[in-house]
């Protein structure tokens, strides 16, 4: 389980949001965005694969296991 100040969280879910939609599908944002979501990401759970900084390819399916672990927290 994580343990994150609600300022944290705050700014997850607003990157997260600007990234990603309500269905989960990833938004026409940039690759800015995707980045910053990436690091993150990172900064929040080392151990696990997020994306590509240099691409901003994202692993949608582990930010999502992260924003829904969040989420719970």
């Amino acid at each position: 389980m994580l343990i994150l100040n609600n300022t944290i969280k705050e700014e997850f879910f607003k990157v997260y949001n600007e990234v990603v939609d309500s269905e989960g599908n990833i938004k026409a944002c940039g690759r800015e965005n995707c980045i910053r979501l990436i690091e993150m990401c990172r900064s929040i759970d080392i151990y696990n694969h997020f994306g590509d900084i240099k691409t901003g390819r994202l692993n949608i399916s582990a930010v999502t296991r992260l924003y829904k672990e969040i989420s719970n927290s």
